[in-house]
């Protein structure tokens, strides 16, 4: 579950990120990327624990939970992306109004 909780968090907080920009609110862009960042990385260190552990040769429950962690991290890393090139895009926008 941490690996599912911490991707989730790191996605919704790159997510947020692009909706602050959007608004024109790029103060507190860089704590969310930082929080997002921490989660993304407590996300990484469980996966990597996981498949350390022998989790891929676990239950068909366990393996259906790692899948769903995993696409959850693999979703935040593709945000991450995305809400970077987004405030970029949404700063460019604030300087042209």
């Amino acid at each position: 579950m941490n690996l599912i909780v911490n991707g989730g968090a790191a996605k919704s907080g790159y997510i947020e990120a692009i909706r602050l920009a959007k608004g024109g609110n790029f103060d507190d862009i860089q704590d969310l990327w930082n929080e997002s960042n921490q989660a993304v990385e407590i996300a990484h260190k469980t996966h990597f624990e996981m498949l350390n552990s022998g989790l891929e040769a676990g239950t068909a429950m366990e393996k259906l939970l790692l899948i769903h962690a995993e696409d959850q991290l693999n979703s935040a890393e593709i945000f991450k992306v995305i809400s970077e090139e987004m405030v970029d895009l949404y700063k460019i926008i604030e300087a042209l109004k």
